[in-house]
């Protein structure tokens, strides 16, 4: 997962989405310098959009929708991930998680290599130690 330079032109929802906070996606874009929008007073369809791309180069966004109302930074809410098809929103989802997870310390991320479990299992036992949602 990176910052992108690409246009998201041609990105929409594809069901797939990731819980977190505002404060955990925006030390995400500090942390890669990537490019984000933020209006968080609750006026536009959107208070959030950060704009990344997979390590394969694919462009995705990430962004809440019309919640209505400033979002408080801490709040854990449900993001849309938004990508030219589902496939790339999967995988989106996944680098985002992994690198949300690397963010919180290494030793978290090597705790899960060392386990040799499923992908799901993986992503499952990521979601229960780290408090947080993925949802396909």
């Amino acid at each position: 997962m990176k910052k992108t330079n690409q246009s998201i032109s041609g990105t929409s929802f594809h069901t797939i989405t990731i819980d977190t906070t505002p404060e955990t996606l925006l030390a995400v874009a500090d942390k890669l310098q990537a490019d984000y929008f933020e209006c968080n007073d609750g006026q536009d369809k959107t208070n959030f959009e950060f704009m990344f791309e997979t390590s394969e180069g694919d462009v995705f966004t990430i962004y809440d929708w019309k919640y209505g109302h400033e979002l408080i930074m801490n709040e854990r809410i449900t993001f849309n991930i938004g990508s030219r098809d589902m496939s790339i929103a999967m995988t989106a989802k996944e680098e985002l998680t992994k690198f949300i997870v690397e963010m919180q310390g290494d030793a978290v991320l090597d705790r899960y290599i060392k386990l040799d479990v499923s992908h799901q299992n993986w992503l499952d036992q990521i979601e229960k130690d780290n408090d947080i949602t993925i949802i396909n």
